[in-house]
């Protein structure tokens, strides 16, 4: 519970929430490991580039 009562429990109350923000934040980078990792850069390997082109060829077939 935040005691607003006077300056020295407002300063530790907001000692608590800037804490309780930081646990937050901490929370959801655990849950999110994905944005601490590099971006993906550079070009596909040549069998995925082929790959990918059978399967835009096949789709264009069957969409006309």
């Amino acid at each position: 519970m935040l005691n607003l009562s006077g300056a020295e429990a407002i300063a530790k109350s907001k000692d608590q929430v800037q804490l309780a923000i930081k646990a937050m934040r901490d929370a959801y980078r655990a849950l999110s490991p994905e944005a601490s990792k590099p971006p993906v850069t550079g070009q596909a390997p040549a069998y995925l580039q082929a790959q990918l082109a059978n399967y835009q060829a096949a789709l264009a077939r069957l969409t006309g």
